[in-house]
């Protein structure tokens, strides 16, 4: 659900895609065979674990795509994405455009801006008094 709201809010509109039009596809796999070409671009077990599990690694995309996605190199699963996708409607697979390569520096920025994003759309942090103020129902006491 988080995925369908950054990506309204990148397509300029509420609703571009539904929880039942997409799935949430790892572009780094979770798992890897043994001789995957994805442990020569994540030779790191701790850093390739990291960028799995990370925000900045999930795509959102319908299930025929996702399952012909599988466990491609990148390369090959761009080229599905790309061509089984409504690039107006799905603006985070859109941003895989220009990309040549999927590397950890770029799982963690796209992390790094998808939880500005967040920020942006939920203003966490800030305003703590009014937070507290709202979930007491009475506003902040001046201190004298």
């Amino acid at each position: 659900l988080l995925l369908l709201r950054l990506n309204d809010m990148l397509a300029g509109r509420p609703g571009a895609l539904t929880a039942g039009d997409v799935t949430v596809e790892h572009v780094l796999p979770q798992r890897l065979a043994a001789q995957s070409p994805w442990r020569a671009s994540f030779p790191d077990a701790d850093v390739r674990s990291r960028c799995t599990a990370s925000l900045g690694n999930l795509m959102l995309l319908d299930q025929a795509a996702n399952e012909r996605a599988r466990n491609f190199e990148f390369a090959r699963k761009k080229t599905i994405y790309l061509a089984g996708t409504d690039l107006e409607r799905n603006r985070l697979v859109a941003e895989l455009s220009d990309l040549k390569q999927w590397t950890a520096s770029e799982v963690e920025a796209r992390e790094t801006l998808r939880f500005s994003q967040i920020e942006a759309l939920w203003q966490f942090g800030r305003g703590a008094a009014r937070s507290s103020a709202s979930s007491t129902g009475r506003a902040p006491r001046k201190r004298t």
